[in-house]
């Protein structure tokens, strides 16, 4: 009798494969969550693995779930910060905005989207008439730092960056995520 042969599985002894592998294998077996990632990922164009952890809930930055999505145990979470994001990063690319979907950029837009008092509407208006001030960063806190310059630009003076890191705190444990609290843990012992 023949065995079913679990590609994924057999292919891991061989090249490794990248995210997007992955995604292909889990999607042509028909798991829904994985489908609803590369739908969102061909929509939006965002970097997979932020989509990933977007959909599952979390930051644009978290990688928490990179180890289930290999092993096709991923599931979706709440998709309202994704859609926020998508909505964001979309408004950047039609605005020309050029590292739209850049890994540092979005995951400054996720950053931010989690903090007290952030209105999406007025960074988006900002972006439409301060395009010119949108510059190209090397760190995902300069994105945060100019965007909260931009989203302040006469206009209601809001800590972003600091309230975001707030978020962070309350949703994460002290600005961390759950696996870095785990492995600190592991090394105090």
């Amino acid at each position: 009798m023949l065995e079913k042969i679990d590609v994924p599985k057999l292919n891991q002894t061989q090249v490794p494969w990248s995210m997007k592998d992955w995604l292909t294998s889990h999607v042509r077996t028909g798991k829904e969550a994985y489908g609803a990632v590369l739908a969102y990922h061909k929509k939006t164009k965002i970097p997979l693995s932020a989509c990933i952890s977007m959909l599952s809930g979390d930051s644009a930055g978290k990688g928490n779930w990179n180890k289930p999505f290999k092993e096709g145990e991923y599931s979706l979470g709440d998709p309202q910060h994704a859609n926020l994001v998508a909505d964001l990063v979309l408004h950047c690319a039609y605005h020309d905005v050029l590292f739209a979907r850049n890994t540092y950029f979005v995951k400054a837009l996720s950053k931010i989207c989690w903090a007290e008092g952030f209105n999406p509407e007025i960074l988006k208006k900002r972006i439409a008439s301060k395009r010119t001030r949108m510059k190209p960063q090397t760190t995902m806190d300069n994105y945060v730092q100019m965007l909260e310059d931009i989203y302040n630009y006469k206009g209601p003076l809001l800590a972003l960056r600091f309230n975001a890191n707030e978020a962070a705190r309350k949703k994460y444990g002290k600005g961390r995520s759950k696996q870095e609290a785990k492995m600190t843990k592991a090394n105090a012992k």
